[in-house]
C-alpha cells in the first residue's frame, strides 16, 4: 500500500497490567527508534514530559524496566511497532517542566549485553543451536525460516552472546545457508530468526518520494592477498608456507596470519579463504533517507530508484525519526 507522507501518526503507550494501558504520547517528543546490523536488540529513544495522571507524577508510575509499545497509523488503523523495555531515564528540570531522556530496548537487551561460555557438539544443526541460546535466556522462537546446516564443534568461552548468535549464522551461510535476521516479535518476548528478504509487502522508493540517497565505494580496508607464516621459534625466521590470493588487481593489499599446525596449513588456509571472502571486495556504503515507513525493519528487501541505486536492496539497518517524519536506511545490493 502507498505511504502518505506527512500522514502517520505515533503512538507510545505504557503497559501498566494486563489490562491497562497508559497513553503517554502527549507527554513524548522527539521519538524515535533504530535497528542496527550488528546489534540483536532494537533501541528506542524519546523525551518523556513529567506530566501528572490521576493526581500523580508519571515518575511515580514508570520505573526502570517499564513495558511500552511504539505504534503507528499509516491509514490501515494503529499497528503495532516494537515492544520496549526502559533502560535509562536522565532527569532535566528547570523551573517549567521535568522532562525524562529515555532510552528502552526490547526483550533482546540481555542478551546483547550478557556473556556465556557454551559448548555444542558437531553435527548440531543451526536451528538447534540458536533455539538453544535463546532459549537459555527464556526467548522462545516464534518463527525460525533461517538457515539450517551441520556445524563444526563450537566452544566459546567468556563471549558476548550477540557474537556467539552472528557467529553462528555466519558459518551456517559461508556453508550455503543463506543470510538470516534476528528480530523481536512487534508484540516483545519472543524472536523471529528470518531469512533475509522474506518480507511479502516490498516498498518502493524513486527519487520523487526520497530526500537524499548516497552511494560510496572504498578498498580502504580491503584485502587482496593474505600470507600464512609458520609459527615458530621466536629468534628463528618466518617461514611462508601459503599465499592466497584475491582481486590483486586493485594492487597488493596484505593481511599474515600464523599457522600454529606448520605441517599442515589447511586450517590457516581456509582461514585466508574465509578473509579474502569477506574482505576481499570493495566496500560499498548505501544510504537512503526518505519519508519514514513504521513498519519497515532490518533485513527487509526494497526498491530503489533514486541517485546512482537502482534495483532491489536489503535494508542492513534502519532507524526511523517520528518527530520528522523521516527515517534513514543503510541497505546492500540483493543479487
Amino acid at each position: 500500500m502507498e505511504i502518505q507522507a506527512g500522514k502517520v501518526q505515533y503512538y507510545v503507550y505504557a503497559i501498566i497490567n494486563k489490562s491497562e494501558k497508559l497513553n503517554l504520547t502527549q507527554a513524548v517528543q522527539d521519538l524515535g527508534w533504530e535497528e542496527n546490523e550488528k546489534e540483536l536488540a532494537l533501541r528506542a529513544s524519546f523525551k518523556l514530559y513529567n506530566a501528572t495522571y490521576e493526581k500523580k507524577k508519571l515518575s511515580s508510575i514508570l520505573k526502570i524496566g517499564q513495558p511500552m509499545v511504539i505504534m503507528a497509523n499509516w491509514g490501515a488503523g494503529k499497528k503495532s511497532i516494537a515492544t520496549v523495555y526502559v533502560k535509562k531515564a536522565v532527569m532535566d528540570s528547570t523551573k517549567s517542566a521535568e522532562v525524562f531522556d529515555i532510552v528502552a530496548y526490547d526483550c533482546l537487551y540481555n542478551m546483547q549485553r550478557s556473556q556465556d561460555t557454551v559448548y555444542f557438539e558437531k553435527g548440531r544443526s543451526t536451528h538447534s543451536i540458536i533455539s538453544s541460546l535463546f532459549g537459555k535466556w527464556g526467548v522462545p522462537i516464534e518463527r525460525y525460516d533461517g538457515p539450517n546446516v551441520s556445524h563444526s564443534k563450537i566452544v566459546e568461552k567468556n563471549k558476548k552472546i550477540a557474537d556467539i548468535v552472528f557467529n553462528v549464522l555466519d558459518e551456517a551461510k559461508k556453508k550455503g545457508g543463506g543470510k538470516a535476521v534476528i528480530r523481536a516479535s512487534e508484540s516483545g518476548a519472543k524472536v523471529s530468526v528470518l531469512r533475509r528478504g522474506s518480507n511479502k509487502d516490498v516498498f518502493r522508493f524513486y527519487s520523487t518520494n526520497s530526500i537524499e540517497s548516497r552511494y560510496e565505494i572504498s578498498i580502504e580496508h580491503m584485502v587482496t592477498r593474505v600470507k600464512i607464516v609458520a609459527t615458530e621459534k621466536d629468534d628463528d625466521r618466518p617461514r611462508v608456507v601459503g599465499v592466497v590470493d584475491g582481486k590483486t588487481e586493485y594492487g597488493i593489499l596484505q593481511r599474515v596470519i600464523n599457522d600454529a599446525k606448520s605441517d599442515d596449513e589447511s586450517d590457516a588456509r581456509q582461514t585466508a579463504r574465509e578473509i579474502i571472502q569477506e574482505d576481499g571486495s570493495p566496500e560499498r556504503k548505501r544510504k537512503i533517507i526518505s519519508p519514514d515507513v513504521p513498519q519497515i525493519r532490518k533485513g527487509d528487501k526494497v526498491y530503489v530508484e533514486s541517485g546512482s541505486l537502482k534495483g532491489m536492496y536489503y535494508v542492513d539497518s534502519v532507524q526511523h525519526n517520528a518527530a520528522t517524519g523521516k527515517m534513514t536506511m543503510h541497505v546492500s545490493k540483493k543479487a
